[in-house]
């Protein structure tokens, strides 16, 4: 699948596209869509405020169950299919 893709700054309310001769008789999908800019401090709040929840709840553990969360999360695999009891 060939795709091409151009960001531009609209001035009108038409828009040209240069078109590859390898889409020539073919059914293609053209979509337009605005470009929005993240709000970092937005997402890092997002974050932070995740991290303090966390945080809380990780501080009122024992020990013993801190102990156990720090050896969850060092065998922590991406590929694991069944969740570790604690």
């Amino acid at each position: 699948m060939q795709i091409v893709r151009e960001i531009r700054e609209i001035e009108s309310d038409k828009l040209w596209i240069n078109i590859p001769k390898k889409f020539l008789k073919k059914k293609v999908e053209v979509i337009v869509s605005t470009i929005e800019k993240r709000d970092h401090n937005t997402l890092l709040q997002k974050k932070l405020h995740a991290i303090d929840e966390l945080n809380g709840l990780i501080a009122n553990q024992s020990k013993k169950k801190l102990d156990e969360f720090d050896r969850v999360i060092s065998e922590r695999s991406p590929f694991r299919m069944d969740p570790i009891e604690l």
